[in-house]
This record gives C-alpha cells, sequence and structure tokens, in this order.
C-alpha cells in the first residue's frame, strides 16, 4: 500500500520532467542553435504530442514538420507546371502568399513568424512566380470574425494561402470552411499538414525523409482553380477526391 501510495505522489513529477525533456523537440524557440539554417535564414522545427496511456508513458511521435524556406521553394517549382499561377494574380506587383495563422496559438504564431521571416532576405533575393515577385502577409484568424475572412484576403490581395498548425476549438470544420471559401475565390491552397489534405487543401509537401514528396488533392486543386500539367501529375502523389 505504501509503495502504491508513493507512485501517485512522484508520478507528477516524472511526467513534468519528462516533458520539459521533450521541450526542445516540440517548440522551435529553444532550438536555434541545434536545428540548421536554411538558406533563407528560416528554422525549420518538428510539431510532437506526447501521449500517456493508462498503462504508462508512451514515446514521442513526430506528427508534423515545418521548414518555411524549403516549403517555398517548393511551392514555386510546382507553380512553374501551373498553367495561369500569375494570370490569376491579384496585386501587379507581387505573387501574394497569405499565412493562416492564430496568434492565440503559440505554435502557429511561432511558424508564422517563421514564415513572415523570409521577407528580408526575399527583398534582397527576391523568388519570382513567373515575373512577380513573392511577398508574404499574415492572415489572422483571431484579428477579425470568421465571416470577414473573404474580404481579408481580397484586402490582401493573396495569390496563394498557406495553412499551418491551427486549433480547430472554435470551430471543427475550420480548414474544410477555409477550403470551401478558397473554391469560391479560385484561390490556391498548400501545407505541411498532410493531414490537411483530406478536408481540401489542394498541395502538401511532406518534408521528412531523404526526399521531399509532393501531394496534391486533384479535385481541391481543380476547384480551386489550379491546372497543373500533366507531366508534373505524372511525377508527384495524387489524391482523388
Amino acid at each position: 500500500m505504501k509503495a502504491v501510495t508513493w507512485w501517485l505522489l512522484i508520478q507528477p513529477l516524472l511526467f513534468s520532467l519528462l516533458f520539459f525533456s521533450f521541450s526542445t523537440v516540440a517548440y522551435p524557440a529553444f532550438t536555434s542553435q541545434l536545428i540548421p539554417r536554411t538558406k533563407f535564414g528560416s528554422n525549420c522545427f518538428v510539431l510532437a504530442f506526447l501521449s500517456v496511456p493508462a498503462c504508462g508513458l508512451q514515446e514521442v511521435t513526430i506528427n508534423y514538420y515545418s521548414n518555411p524556406a524549403k516549403e517555398l521553394d517548393l511551392l514555386v517549382k510546382v507553380l512553374k507546371f501551373e498553367r495561369q499561377a500569375t494570370a490569376r494574380t491579384r496585386s501587379g506587383e507581387f505573387f501574394i502568399i497569405g499565412i493562416v495563422s492564430q496568434k492565440s496559438d503559440s505554435i502557429s504564431s511561432w511558424l508564422t513568424s517563421d514564415w513572415l521571416a523570409l521577407n528580408d532576405r526575399l527583398k534582397q533575393q527576391p523568388i519570382r512566380v513567373g515575373q512577380l515577385p513573392v511577398s508574404i502577409v499574415e492572415i489572422d484568424l483571431d484579428s477579425f470574425p470568421p465571416n470577414l475572412l473573404e474580404e481579408k484576403l481580397r484586402q490582401e490581395a493573396v495569390d496563394f494561402l498557406y495553412l499551418g498548425t491551427l486549433s480547430s476549438k472554435k470551430s471543427t470544420t475550420l480548414i474544410k470552411d477555409i477550403c470551401r471559401l478558397c473554391s469560391k475565390l479560385k484561390l490556391g491552397t498548400f501545407t505541411a499538414n498532410l493531414e490537411q489534405v483530406n478536408s481540401g487543401v489542394a498541395l502538401a509537401f511532406s518534408l521528412t525523409g531523404d526526399k521531399p514528396q509532393i501531394i496534391i488533392n486533384l479535385e481541391a486543386a481543380r476547384a480551386q482553380g489550379l491546372n497543373f500539367s500533366s507531366r508534373l501529375l505524372n511525377l508527384v502523389n495524387i489524391k482523388k477526391g
């Protein structure tokens, strides 16, 4: 009986220590000296989740990996095979990539900061989609009511939309709702979160392993006005429906 009581007393302490030891994996703010920087100076980072089953603690499993500089590079390469990439631009001066964020969520906020940090480098080393230099803007869902998202996207003249880690606390259909709006606006979407492909995101980049993988939700891509060449479609993973 004493042994059981003793175990119950120290279990929270052990859990806290274990969680702290994994925090350098889950939160990029603590890993800037451990992770190699890309040519744009942006840190790649991993989001990991710790599960605690009834029988005890389980190892951390990696579920999402992000490298904004690499994702941008892949997007630009993919859009070379999109027949109307620059014809659909809304600003005329820049190809605007909107980063959907939630300032109330720390992971989303960190990820967005990493994306926005690319702007300084892009001013010195422009990357272009067609003839237009790329610029990155934030679309913070916490800063306006949900029904004003369409107005915000038009106001920022967004040409392509990135969906990172978004909390579904306020809406369980958040990703699907955004993707439906993007289909209405003929606005392409991309992510590094592979689960979002099932919710209607057109492009997903898997950055784990030796070579990055490109996944296209063909139905979503067409609904969002994307018209990829057969040459590209023969090289990527296609999700139909």
